[in-house]
């Protein structure tokens, strides 16, 4: 059945229907139009919380080929509020059991589309922070079109509230582990993965929770994860972070960097593309060392804010223009822009042999290196300056 993908500029493509909306508001799917323009991933993509409400277009030619593996996924289920690809597969090539793309967007009642140009869509987009569409049945053009150029109704908090965990969720671990609090901004399972092979013991709780309720669980240290939305509209709703600051170290990915970033001072801005996916070489300052991550995040830190709020920065893109991660100059507290496993996924060589020198015993400590098999080069040293904190406050025992 043939359908419209409509642009907030008029511009409008032909497309079909792989999964019709049903539950659309008068089968018309709305919402913020990004280009993910990697070549794989896509069951990433479409859990993740940050991509939540919004149409992502796939730009690369062909989706659906490997099935959708269940494993894989983000969160529990599909996330965005409609896809548009160019070429899907009706026969992937999985494993026996592997659900298809279509079925799994069929499952989780998520619209898609195919058949689209979606070149043609990215070559419009390109240059445009922020771009809204809509898209429907071919007999319902005009009101395709009007959508389109209503632009989203949805709030950042409405989608936050989807996508924190609601009520505290609690991982158990050694009991001399360290203890660490994760503020859910929009968290992920892969974060929670790395998290737990490190050894911590975790409690996740809501983003909103108030600072004595926080401290109340008697956490080592504070991991605010990443998320959906505008940091603008949310940092107000964790007004507990500049208090809890004070009290224990902090480390923020992504939104939860943006909302500390925010509660102490700097601004934020959109990212000047509407494009996802793609490397971004990022230049640590202090070593000169170029890393690779993949960008995802809506928004970034105004650079020209941080000196003011008393934040240094550590790593920028390699023109310098985007920050991509910093630390406070006066409390234990660090951010970085991309998700631990957006980054590169190899280890240096230098790295790997530096740990495999260490015993077990040392490892098992929790030694400098005992997180380079966790976390990448982009932020595994910021880490290790976190854990190190964390450690302090586990040994002074702050809450006996």
């Amino acid at each position: 059945m043939k359908a419209y993908f409509t642009l907030q500029s008029g511009e409008s493509f032909s497309g079909k229907w792989l999964c019709s909306p049903s539950g659309a508001q008068g089968g018309v799917v709305q919402g913020e139009v990004v280009c993910y323009i990697g070549a794989g991933g896509y069951e990433h993509v479409l859990t993740n919380p940050l991509y939540r409400g919004q149409i992502v277009v796939f730009t690369y030619p062909l989706v659906g080929n490997y099935g959708f593996p269940l494993p894989k996924r983000e969160r529990d289920r599909v996330t965005v509020a409609g896809v548009v690809v160019s070429d899907y597969c009706t026969f992937p090539s999985a494993p026996d059991g592997t659900a298809t793309l279509a079925d799994v967007l069929a499952a989780d009642g998520v619209p898609a589309l195919y058949g689209v140009d979606t070149r043609a869509v990215a070559a419009s987009l390109r240059g445009q922070a922020s771009v809204y569409g809509a898209f429907g049945l071919a007999s319902g053009a005009e009101s395709v079109a009007r959508m389109a150029t209503a632009g989203s109704a949805r709030t950042d908090v409405h989608a936050l509230q989807h996508a924190d965990v609601g009520k505290a969720v609690t991982y158990a671990g050694a009991a001399d582990a360290a203890h660490l609090v994760v503020l859910d901004f929009g968290c992920v399972q892969p974060l929670v993965t790395r998290l737990r092979a490190a050894g911590y013991r975790l409690t996740i709780v809501p983003y909103h929770w108030s600072a004595p309720r926080i401290l109340a669980v008697k956490a080592d240290g504070i991991v605010l994860s990443d998320g959906p939305g505008d940091p603008r509209n949310v940092w107000a709703r964790a007004a507990s972070l500049p208090s809890l600051a004070t009290k224990l170290p902090m480390f923020g990915f992504g939104l939860g960097y943006h909302v500390a970033a925010l509660a102490l001072g700097a601004t934020t801005t959109r990212y000047p593309s509407p494009f996802r996916g793609m490397r971004q070489p990022v230049v640590h300052i202090a070593s000169g060392r170029v890393h690779h991550v993949v960008h995802h995040s809506r928004y970034i830190v105004a650079k020209q804010s941080l000196a003011a709020a008393h934040w240094k920065v550590t790593q920028v893109s390699t023109d310098g223009q985007i920050v991509f991660a910093c630390e406070h100059r006066d409390y234990p507290l660090y951010g970085v822009q991309c998700q631990p496993h957006a980054s590169e996924p190899h280890v240096p060589l230098s790295q790997q042999l530096q740990y495999g020198k260490l015993s077990p015993e040392s490892r098992q400590a929790g030694d400098a290196w005992h997180a380079v098999e966790l976390w990448p080069p982009y932020c595994e040293q910021m880490w290790h300056s976190f854990a190190e904190r964390v450690n302090v406050v586990r040994k002074e025992s702050v809450y006996a």
